[in-house]
């Protein structure tokens, strides 16, 4: 394998583990202020 592709096979898991961690701190930043919204105003 070349220094390339090695390059390429380790950024492809963690390009793939930020974009989930990314997304799921976006749907929780999301969700949890109008949950809390309710809460206070119920």
């Amino acid at each position: 394998m070349t220094l390339r592709e090695r390059r390429s096979a380790k950024d492809k898991p963690r390009s793939s583990v930020n974009s989930m961690r990314l997304k799921k701190s976006c749907t929780r930043s999301t969700s949890r202020p109008p949950r809390t919204e309710a809460e206070g105003s119920g």
